[in-house]
């Protein structure tokens, strides 16, 4: 699991207990933000983030993470959007 996941090098880890063992996962997050500003007074008027996670995970049955399954790719991709609303 020390091999790219993306194009750029793996930026986080994570290892988390299950009902069978442990899931080990690690990959690439990035997060891309457009903020429209109201430059009079400073309010947001929208904001719209994309967070694209590329990552693979495995099922492990120990803590030491040495046994394990083969890894399964499971991306995930976030889209949040926020406008001001006006009376």
């Amino acid at each position: 699991m020390r091999a790219r996941i993306a194009q750029a090098p793996n930026n986080w880890v994570l290892v988390r207990k299950t009902a069978t063992g442990f899931a080990a996962s690690v990959g690439r997050e990035t997060f891309g933000v457009t903020l429209n500003v109201d430059t009079s007074d400073g309010r947001i008027l929208s904001a719209k983030m994309e967070n694209p996670v590329t990552k693979v995970t495995r099922d492990c049955s120990d803590a030491a993470l040495t046994q394990c399954g083969e890894a399964q790719a499971t991306p995930t991709l976030r889209r949040i959007e926020l406008s001001l609303l006006r009376e």
